[in-house]
C-alpha cells in the first residue's frame, strides 16, 4: 500500500494465515519496543492482535480484483517450473511460503502442485496456501466459502 499514510490504512482488510480476515482498526506505538503496530480485529472470533508494521510476514493486504484475476490467469498459463538441486533446498524454499503477496502465493501453489512426492510438511503448506487463496477469492469476488473453494479448485486441478 505504497503512498498511503497510516491513517489511510485504518479500515483496510488484511489476511493472516493464522486468523483469517481482519480489519485494521488502528495503528499504535508500543513504547517499550519503540515500534508502530497494526491493531487488527477479527470480527467473529472476537480477537484483536498487534502486528509490527516493519518486516511483517504474518499478514498481508487483500488484493485488488484486477491483481487477483491476473494472478489466477498467470497461474493457469504457467509452464515454467523451478528446479531444485535437493529435497532440502526444495523444503527450505517452501518453508518461506507464508507472508507472501498473491502473485507469490499462486507461484508457490503452482510449484508445489508439480511435485510428485510431497512431504507431509509440503502438503500442509500447499493446503494452507490454497485455503488462503480460497478465502481471498471469497472476499474479492464476493463468493460464499463453498463457491470460492470450487472456483480455486478449477484453477488448481487444471495444473495437476
Amino acid at each position: 500500500m505504497i503512498g498511503l499514510s497510516s491513517s489511510d490504512l485504518v479500515g483496510e482488510k488484511v489476511l493472516s494465515m493464522d486468523f483469517g480476515v481482519g480489519v485494521i482498526t488502528a495503528i499504535e506505538r508500543i513504547d517499550a519496543r519503540e515500534e508502530d503496530y497494526y491493531v487488527i480485529e477479527y470480527g467473529k472470533k472476537n480477537v484483536k492482535n498487534y502486528f509490527p508494521i516493519k518486516n511483517n510476514k504474518k499478514i498481508r493486504f487483500v488484493s485488488s480484483k484486477e491483481l487477483l484475476e491476473q494472478s489466477l490467469k498467470s497461474f493457469r498459463e504457467r509452464s515454467d517450473l523451478r528446479k531444485f538441486s535437493s529435497s532440502k533446498e526444495r523444503q527450505s524454499h517452501f518453508d518461506s511460503a507464508f507472508g507472501l503477496k498473491i502473485e507469490q502465493i499462486t507461484t508457490r501453489i503452482f510449484e508445489l502442485s508439480s511435485v510428485d512426492k510431497r512431504s507431509l510438511k509440503e502438503q500442509n503448506v500447499i493446503d494452507k496456501l490454497l485455503e488462503t487463496l480460497e478465502l481471498e477469492c471469497s472476499i474479492v469476488f464476493k463468493m460464499n466459502a463453498s463457491d470460492s473453494k470450487e472456483f480455486v479448485a478449477k484453477f488448481y486441478s487444471d495444473k495437476k
